[in-house]
């Protein structure tokens, strides 16, 4: 089950994390994370984890490697942490990343090798425009959002 957490909650906080997936500040990181810590639901936890990564939000580094390395912590969150990490790139993750490519969760481990591939890949190649247009794309949907 949900831990006692009903249909309509379940519903209000989706809604929230896509409000603040939107909002693409620090602060929407801060309660993004700050709601991961309130909630046992690996779905929610699961949700929020890929709603930083689509923030690309460095802000939210620490937390994702945190995550990433809770061995308590459900795979799938972990996996998508570390898919998080990949997609924001900073080279200082690397560490961490290669540290979990030998995990005993294949889903963790093959996306911890698939983040390394990836940012080694982006520093060979230099910043391109290409990976800022998923971030872009989210800036004029939010703007859409909210001038609807």
């Amino acid at each position: 089950g949900q831990g006692g957490m009903e249909a309509s909650a379940l519903c209000a906080m989706y809604k929230r994390i896509f409000a603040l997936r939107n909002e693409l500040t620090d602060v929407a990181v801060d309660e993004l994370v700050g709601m991961f810590d309130l909630t046992d639901s690996v779905l929610l936890r699961h949700e929020i984890a890929y709603a930083l990564g689509q923030m690309q939000r460095t802000h939210a580094e620490p937390f994702l490697r945190r995550v990433l390395a809770d061995l308590d912590e459900h795979p799938v969150t972990r996996h998508e942490a570390a898919e998080a990490l990949g997609a924001i790139g900073s080279a200082h993750n690397l560490d961490v990343l290669r540290e979990f490519v030998h995990d005993h969760a294949p889903e963790v481990s093959q996306t911890c090798a698939l983040a390394v591939h990836r940012i080694e890949h982006a520093i060979e190649r230099g910043a391109c425009a290409c990976e800022k247009t998923a971030q872009a794309a989210l800036a004029r949907d939010a703007a859409a959002a909210a001038a609807a």
